[in-house]
């Protein structure tokens, strides 16, 4: 049963890759993983509205993801992308959250895959989006 099961998450795996998607298993999202996350730029309300009406192959149901899951793939022994292996696609800067920065009421965090550090931006900059959807 569980050689089955392992089986069927391995296939599954490599159908989401092949998709344009790559899955995390050890937080269970499957993130958008396609040349546009490299090449296209969004203001936030754009990048929302992108995320939610966004369909891959199969998948659907994306929405803008929050800081804390976007620095779940970071990884700072990688350096530009500082991103962890396993993803193709990926621009060297900053990607929008949707998580909203405190201080200031038009900014939300986002994350510079170059270096892996984060900041708070104006919703008026076009930046990159990783969208995400939770799988259970």
């Amino acid at each position: 049963m569980k050689i089955l099961l392992l089986g069927a998450i391995l296939l599954s795996a490599l159908n989401a890759q092949q998709a344009g998607v790559t899955f995390d298993s050890g937080s269970s999202l499957l993130w958008q993983d396609n040349a546009a996350v490299k090449k296209e730029t969004f203001t936030y309300a754009e990048a929302q509205k992108h995320c939610e009406n966004l369909v891959i192959g199969e998948y659907s149901d994306f929405r803008l993801p929050t800081i804390y899951e976007l620095q779940t793939i970071v990884d700072y022994r990688n350096h530009n992308p500082a991103i962890l292996n396993g993803f193709k696609y990926t621009a060297s800067d900053d990607v929008w959250s949707s998580t909203p920065y405190a201080y200031r009421s038009d900014s939300y965090w986002t994350i510079d895959f170059k270096k892996g550090t984060s900041e708070p931006t104006s919703e008026r900059y076009s930046k990159h989006i990783r969208c995400v959807q939770r799988i259970q």
